[in-house]
């Protein structure tokens, strides 16, 4: 293949960038050693990436993946995984109010008519969420609503919605599948915990808080400290 033809100019620029790219490279790769500030940061980066694949190996996917303990876990706690109360609300949303206002004022509970009838061509939306309490959003707004009443259409994002109060439900328990995320999250402290103390015993850690009061002021002394049992 015929090499390409630079003229002078060329050459010293195609050089100069080469021999900046070298200079950099190596600047970048000796920094650790010429700034310790760097090089602390830059260990404390791979440090944590160990912490964070040791947390993940040891306590996230294993807890993730242990259905068995997880359904113990539920089971021991059932009943504190309830939903409470609830609005089933079906939000209507379209890019403009006339056909919102219309809904508003024929919707009945239960009536599924108006995703098939409009839906497409007109625009309109529709969704279903179970509101308990406030979230700061429209949907505080049917938080005293009866079922069957609406409230909109309100400018929602580009455009507007009707909030409908299809129906209220009373408080019940969760099955495993809708607290599991709940589950997950308690089962993980658990098995970090069970982590933790293998840990300690493997590497005999003890705590000793008492040696805290040389660093900090009695009243901001943590609750515990940790540190290695000397040898």
């Amino acid at each position: 293949a015929r090499l390409p033809s630079y003229s002078r100019d060329e050459m010293y620029n195609l050089l100069d960038r080469m021999l900046n790219e070298g200079a950099v490279d190596v600047a970048a790769s000796t920094l650790e050693e010429r700034d310790s500030t760097f090089a602390a940061l830059m260990q404390e980066y791979r440090d944590g990436i160990i912490l964070f694949r040791v947390m993940e190996d040891s306590v996230w996917n294993k807890a993730s993946s242990d259905s068995v303990g997880m359904a113990r876990h539920y089971r021991a706690n059932a009943p504190s995984y309830t939903f409470p109360e609830r609005r089933r609300v079906v939000s209507f949303s379209a890019d403009n109010d006339s056909l919102l206002s219309l809904l508003a004022d024929s919707w009945t509970p239960g009536d599924t008519s108006w995703s098939s009838r409009f839906e497409g061509g007109s625009g309109l939306r529709t969704d279903t969420t179970h509101v308990a309490g406030p979230t700061n959003s429209n949907f505080d707004q049917v938080l005293e609503l009866a079922r069957g009443e609406t409230v909109g259409p309100v400018p929602y994002r580009s455009g507007f919605v009707v909030l409908a109060v299809d129906g209220i439900e009373a408080p019940r328990p969760k099955t495993m599948d809708e607290a599991r995320a709940d589950v997950l999250s308690e089962y993980q402290v658990l098995v970090e915990e069970a982590w933790l103390e293998r840990l300690r015993a493997r590497h005999q850690a003890k705590l000793f808080p008492e040696n805290l009061t040389h660093v900090f002021p009695s009243s901001d002394v943590p609750e515990t400290g940790l540190t290695e049992e000397p040898k």
